[in-house]
């Protein structure tokens, strides 16, 4: 699809976060991530392995809000999963299947204040 054609998907407005998390495939397996843009529908993470588009994951994050680790769970699903321009991971785009409502609470407030 030529880059003119591209059609923006997004509803909601996207924030830079550092959230550090952990992500939970169907079959058990588990591996580390970064959350690094978020909104309500959802967002990208940094992984360590590719992933299949339309995979269902449980994503555990764990948020700092006012010096305090809060974890937080939602179910995702992979929209897209790109190679990192350094070649060290890769990009996955997600968007929320069930988020929990404290998680779009804290999403929400992000901006009004500064939660990371």
């Amino acid at each position: 699809m030529a880059e003119a054609e591209m059609v923006e998907k997004r509803r909601s407005i996207r924030f830079n976060v550092f959230w550090k998390g952990v992500a939970t495939k169907a079959d058990g397996s588990s591996f580390n991530i970064r959350a690094d843009k978020i909104s309500v529908d959802g967002g990208v993470f940094n992984s360590p392995q590719t992933l299949r588009n339309g995979e269902v994951l449980l994503l555990t994050f764990r948020i700092m809000v006012n010096g305090k680790a809060i974890g937080q769970k939602a179910v995702a699903k992979v929209a897209h999963t790109r190679i990192l321009r350094d070649g060290q991971g890769y990009g996955v785009g997600f968007s929320f299947v069930r988020p929990c409502s404290k998680l779009v609470m804290l999403i929400e407030r992000l901006g009004r204040r500064k939660v990371a």
